[in-house]
């Protein structure tokens, strides 16, 4: 048992106690053996698109139509990053994404 001011710790306590060492060696391990983190991976594209889409003169039509419809934008800017959602990610087996961005890209 481990002892805290003198007094004995209850059973609650000793669980909390635990249950914060085991995340914070979780949170340790996982910050020591991080890989490249993928925060732009899904999503990039989006932040992208509204940023042209701001940028864009005010008269252009190009503009309009990406601020008239802005689920087709999203959805379209989005497209090439769904299969980066996959589980398979972990393990960097992301064949259909990668072709997605690297095979020929702006040739359809």
């Amino acid at each position: 048992m481990l002892k805290l001011g003198g007094e004995w710790m209850s059973i609650r306590h000793r669980r909390v106690v635990r249950l914060l060492v085991i995340c914070l060696a979780t949170t340790a391990l996982t910050l020591v053996h991080a890989g490249a983190a993928f925060a732009w991976k899904a999503g990039a594209h989006w932040a992208l698109a509204q940023s042209a889409a701001q940028q864009l003169p005010a008269h252009n039509p190009v503009r309009a139509a990406m601020l008239a419809y802005p689920n087709d934008l999203a959805w379209g800017s989005n497209g090439p990053d769904l299969p980066y959602m996959d589980p398979l990610v972990a393990i960097k087996n992301t064949p259909w994404a990668d072709a997605y961005h690297y095979d020929l890209p702006g040739s359809a």
